[in-house]
């Protein structure tokens, strides 16, 4: 089995109470997901891993303040 890479670019805007968190709170609660679709229920599924795909690192994340 060979195994490929790719770099996943995601741009998100999140909305926090800033009483309960700050910046390092959020960046420390973001991570990537995979979406899979459980065949016995209507429910999907976010996994951090699935079988034969990984995250094995996080590429320039990081986390500012929004200008709105």
């Amino acid at each position: 089995m060979a195994l490929k890479r790719a770099v996943v670019t995601i741009v998100a805007l999140i909305e926090f109470d800033d009483t309960k968190f700050d910046l390092d709170d959020v960046d420390g609660s973001v991570v990537v997901c995979f979406r899979k679709e459980d065949k016995y229920t209507d429910e999907e599924l976010f996994l951090p891993k699935m079988d034969g795909m990984e995250v094995i690192d996080y590429i320039d994340v990081g986390v500012g303040e929004s200008e709105e």
